[in-house]
């Protein structure tokens, strides 16, 4: 089952999508930009079926964010939901789950820190 972080911030969508852009790609993962998502990720598929959690660095993850342009009191804000991948289980076991749990909680609070070092206001929804 995913875990999903949902946040809210206090800022404009294309604002938010670019930093959330800027995060993942400083962090070597790939970046595709859709619509009304933004998918990431990082690592070896071949070398993830092959070895598993004992790919290490070159471990698979893909994840989707899904951003929602919104207002509050006449100000634009953006839903962010950032949840795990429900897959992880057959990429690496109890194993890859926790590496993709610890990925996924490192980069929540990363995410967390660039919004609010770029003077934009984010809770949790």
């Amino acid at each position: 089952m995913p875990t999903i972080t949902a946040l809210i911030a206090h800022a404009p969508e294309p604002q938010v999508r670019a930093l959330l852009a800027r995060v993942f790609t400083e962090g070597g993962w790939r970046v595709t930009d859709d619509v009304d998502t933004l998918v990431v990720e990082r690592g070896s598929r071949g070398k993830t079926l092959l070895f598993g959690a004992a790919a290490g660095e070159d471990f698979y993850l893909h994840q989707t964010l899904t951003l929602e342009p919104g207002e509050y009191e006449g100000a634009p804000t953006t839903a962010i939901t950032y949840p795990t991948s429900s897959a992880v289980i057959t990429r690496g076991g109890p194993y890859g789950a926790d590496r993709e749990m610890r990925v996924h909680d490192e980069y929540s609070q990363r995410i967390i820190t660039a919004l609010r070092e770029a003077g934009i206001a984010v809770g949790h929804a």
